[in-house]
């Protein structure tokens, strides 16, 4: 299987922060030199869809899809269904996040393509962090 990357994220009411997250993306794809398909589900009420396909550009060469759901079933039900879309049969790595954070530059160097943090074929990566108990 070819290493393909997809991120999948949802948008609610927040298309500058997943503007900012996609640019962000492609920042980290280029410096990696790999090519991402990035989608996206938007679950806003009033659809936004049309915005974000000019903003992001729905022809753009990393832009696997846009959904609009039909409903908003919450946040995971979003996820799902950007999952359908970019299935493990053809990605290898299916990335899913909020759209409020912005990827390193050396992100998909750093963490994807030396496989550090990937132990198997159905793990997770999350920022790190610590947490002192008093």
């Amino acid at each position: 299987m070819e290493d393909k990357i997809a991120v999948v994220c949802v948008n609610h009411n927040s298309m500058d922060a997943t503007y900012e997250y996609y640019e962000s993306v492609c920042v980290a794809a280029k410096s990696a030199n790999v090519f991402v398909d990035f989608v996206v589900v938007d679950n806003s009420p009033d659809s936004q869809v049309s915005e974000l396909k000019v903003r992001i550009g729905a022809g753009s060469s990393n832009v696997a899809a846009i959904i609009l759901a039909s409903e908003n079933n919450g946040y995971f039900a979003g996820l799902n269904s950007g999952l359908e879309v970019v299935t493990s049969e053809v990605y290898k790595y299916r990335i899913v996040s909020n759209n409020d954070i912005k990827l390193a530059e050396s992100f998909f160097t750093d963490k994807i393509l030396d496989q550090t943090c990937i132990t198997e074929l159905n793990s997770g990566y999350a920022p790190d962090f610590s947490l002192s108990v008093k």
